[in-house]
């Protein structure tokens, strides 16, 4: 927060967070205000007007954030309840058919109604992570099992490049195994669908992706494609604005991934190179007790 003794340059006005804007009068002395109230400043105070300055530019940068932050917010809000109504109306419309095609339909609506939201859900979050105000719902819960959910919804990704997906625990075929981990389910299944759906994209039509968990602490979940990251790309590969496009395995879904990871205390790396593929490695600080 600025104290009322900082000025700005001659001629420009002077913002302070709820109080009103100060002009100051060039016509006058440097050092005096168009109106009564006088602040004394000594001009050859060279590094304080600078540091004047950027305290100036903060609260901008401050007063700027948090009001994209309300309009975030308004925006969630106001898109969440008709979102929400329109789920209701299907899920009673559904409850009172007894035809078919009907259900069929309601069906498709209530999956694009609870995705829409989840969109909603995942917007906020990532805003709130990058903030540093997000509070992750904790729980325990099977992360293979959730890994099962991931792949059953890229199935048709999968099918369409005709890719083999490979799961294992340890290096071994998954059975009626479990992995049980303590964090925020919702998020972390995004982490992972992200970073599964980039190593399909990367993938050459026909070869596989590895998934490979082993259980421990910190629990680590390596996932392994044939293809590779260009060189003049890597060093990018996590910026939010990277240049890696989509269909090559990147955009945002690396980012996404790494800041997830982070809010668990955790990290993401990756290794590339032209006789091994890419293999992302993600290590959390999340196991639990079977």
């Amino acid at each position: 927060m600025l104290s009322s003794n900082a000025l700005n340059k001659v001629g420009r006005s002077v913002y302070f967070k709820y109080i009103r804007p100060l002009k100051l009068d060039k016509a006058s002395k440097p050092n005096s205000l168009s109106t009564k109230d006088q602040i004394p400043v000594s001009s050859s105070s060279q590094p304080e007007s600078s540091a004047t300055e950027q305290r100036l530019k903060l609260l901008e940068l401050e007063e700027e954030l948090a009001a994209r932050t309300l309009a975030e917010d308004m925006m969630i809000h106001d898109v969440r309840n008709p979102l929400s109504s329109i789920i209701s109306i299907a899920d009673m419309l559904k409850a009172g058919t007894t035809n078919e095609d009907d259900k069929l339909w309601l069906d498709r609506i209530l999956a694009l109604g609870h995705r829409a939201l989840n969109i909603l859900k995942t917007t906020a979050g990532y805003a709130q992570m990058e903030r540093g105000e997000h509070e992750p719902e904790v729980r325990r819960f099977d992360l293979l099992r959730c890994l099962g959910t991931v792949l059953d919804k890229l199935s048709q990704l999968k099918d369409n490049r005709s890719l083999t997906i490979v799961h294992r625990l340890d290096g071994r075929p998954i059975a009626e195994d479990t992995c049980w981990v303590e964090g925020d389910r919702f998020f972390l299944e995004q982490l992972f669908h992200n970073l599964i759906t980039n190593a399909m994209e990367a993938s050459p039509p026909g070869s596989s992706v590895l998934i490979d968990v082993h259980p421990g602490q910190p629990l680590r979940v390596n996932i392994h494609n044939r293809g590779v990251i260009p060189a003049a790309l890597r060093d990018k590969i996590f910026d939010k604005l990277s240049s890696y496009q989509s269909s090559r395995g990147g955009g945002l879904g690396a980012y996404i991934a790494k800041l997830v990871a982070e809010q668990h205390r955790g990290s993401v790396r990756f290794t590339t190179a032209e006789s091994e593929g890419t293999t992302f490695t993600v290590e959390l600080p999340i196991a639990a007790a079977s």
